[in-house]
């Protein structure tokens, strides 16, 4: 759950106010569902995972990551401190 909830905030355009309103199971086998409110507009992110708890995939209601912006998100964002603190709210 935390893995996708703390994903969140690199799939919506920067400096946009994110409002996580609940987490958890997904339809799929290994999968977690993360619903957040960008605005007043709700939004969905499901993270798909294997056997060894490895984030294999991200799709959003909009679209999915594709696997060069899935390693980027799990290489160079989700151990980093930016991921660990909430994200700024817009002016």
């Amino acid at each position: 759950l935390d893995t996708c909830r703390r994903a969140v905030p690199a799939l919506v355009p920067d400096e946009t106010a994110v409002r996580i309103l609940r987490a958890g199971t997904g339809s799929a086998p290994d999968s977690v569902r993360v619903d957040y409110v960008l605005g007043n507009q709700p939004h969905f992110a499901l993270c798909r995972f294997n056997a060894g708890a490895v984030l294999e995939g991200v799709s959003t209601d909009r679209k999915a990551l594709s696997e060069s912006s899935l390693y980027l998100l799990k290489r160079y964002y989700l151990d980093s401190p930016d991921a660990q603190e909430p994200k700024p709210k817009a002016p």
